[in-house]
């Protein structure tokens, strides 16, 4: 474990989850007020947006008519918080790279996000000396027992397809192919597919290693006592075998 600081999320808001409105969207009770918060991740997440779990929203500049005001981006786990958000998933990757706190990418840097290859968009390029890789970024908020994370909490083609691209593809274009779990709770010791959500990820995570994708996960929570995403391990185990209950 190293428990490092990553990236400062700003004023956060306490809130009471109340209801997921649409894929996008939660109603949250923010101080006796009924607000609207957006949600960026289609995943389905409900061991966390249980009503009355307690919600960690940032307040979004130029909020109004068109735009929703409040993003949540945690929801308590225990102590800490998971991080509900996929676009500081993206962004805390970026940070690490750039930043050298992850050793088996140590010597890399982000020379390109949402690379296109073959007319499909991935999440980065990094790139060492003449050496590329390409990465896609799935970001597993998913309590199994045991302190497992899992992935996908939903049916995911999008993810499906994703995998399959960088399997067919990356190494022919010259590039190392990567795909990168984000644990994004508190305490995870090890990733491992979830199944029974996706009967169909199991063989497609096969058959992309098969072909010479790398998978890696790392572990990040949120403090909320200290508004800061925390690295907690930059190299959790990865079990691509579908999770049974132990």
């Amino acid at each position: 474990m190293v428990f490092v600081d990553v990236v400062s999320v700003g004023e956060l808001i306490d809130g009471r989850v109340l209801v997921r409105a649409s894929r996008f969207t939660v109603v949250v009770d923010v101080n006796g007020e009924r607000v609207l918060a957006c949600l960026s991740n289609s995943g389905r997440l409900e061991q966390f947006l249980k009503s009355g779990s307690v919600g960690y929203l940032i307040r979004v500049a130029g909020g109004g008519r068109r735009r929703l005001g409040y993003r949540l981006v945690g929801v308590r786990d225990g102590v800490y918080a998971a991080v509900v958000d996929t676009r500081i998933h993206e962004d805390v990757f970026a940070v690490l790279v750039d930043r050298g706190l992850i050793p088996w990418l140590r010597g890399f840097r982000v020379v390109k996000r949402c690379p296109r290859v073959e007319g499909k968009v991935l999440d980065y390029l990094l790139a060492s000396g003449g050496r590329h890789t390409l990465v896609e970024i799935k970001s597993a908020v998913l309590r199994l027992p045991g302190n497992v994370a899992g992935y996908p909490d939903a049916p995911t083609a999008r993810g499906r397809q994703h995998l399959k691209l960088l399997a067919d593809t990356a190494t022919k274009h010259g590039y190392k192919p990567l795909a990168v779990f984000i644990c994004a709770l508190p305490s995870v010791n090890k990733f491992q597919l979830y199944c029974n959500e996706d009967k169909e990820i199991g063989a497609v995570a096969r058959y992309a290693q098969e072909k010479g994708v790398e998978f890696k996960a790392i572990g990040i929570y949120l403090d909320p006592h200290r508004k800061k995403i925390v690295l907690e391990n930059p190299d959790i185990p990865v079990d691509l075998n579908c999770y049974t209950q132990p």
